[in-house]
């Protein structure tokens, strides 16, 4: 069976049967909420990995226990400070396959989720690789702290990576995909 994508009025977002709490605080918030409900029409199987019309990822905001670092991979085929994260490959739960990617990308299996709910929902363009075309990715992201003390693990897929204060966040990127989910940390 194909993962559906629901979208209510009381700020839930439905992922394949599972509900998630999703506060929309802007008009970036509301947009992107209202092009992830229309997924689905575009693309019969949105957690899969359909290029065609773009399909869901998950990735996380990993901040340590002061909430004052975050933790970053620079990732190797882009060449950009992102949060960890990556593909679903048709897993309908997607905070599994968000703390999955976490774990594979940094080596860090415990982690405590900061609210009960998507922290953020991001479509990005992703450039078009060797073998692939570009397309969009439908990003459900989620808020965990973990141990900044525990050794780090760098994946094949990353460059580096690192617990940047999030006071210098902006030495490492320009983003507003990724800036914003430091703005949305002072929500929680």
């Amino acid at each position: 069976m194909f993962a559906k994508v629901v979208m209510t009025m009381s700020d839930e977002i439905t992922l394949s049967r599972r509900t998630y709490r999703f506060t929309v605080t802007s008009a970036r918030d509301e947009q992107n909420r209202a092009k992830l409900e229309a997924l689905p029409s575009l693309n019969p199987d949105p957690l899969g990995g359909c290029e065609d019309h773009g399909h869901i990822t998950a990735s996380a905001l990993v901040v340590n226990d002061a909430r004052d670092h975050v933790l970053l991979t620079l990732h190797a085929k882009l060449g950009m400070w992102l949060p960890p994260g990556g593909h679903c490959d048709s897993d309908p739960d997607v905070v599994r396959v968000c703390r999955k990617e976490v774990y594979e990308e940094t080596g860090h299996a415990d982690l405590v989720a900061l609210n009960d709910g998507i922290l953020d929902v991001d479509i990005h363009t992703i450039p078009a690789g060797k073998t692939s075309r570009a397309h969009l990715h439908y990003d459900v992201r989620f808020a965990f702290v973990a141990d900044m003390s525990r050794e780090l693990v760098i994946s094949s897929e990353s460059k580096d990576l690192r617990w940047i204060p999030i006071s210098e966040i902006g030495a490492y990127t320009k983003m507003p995909s990724v800036l914003v989910l430091t703005e949305k940390l002072r929500t929680l």
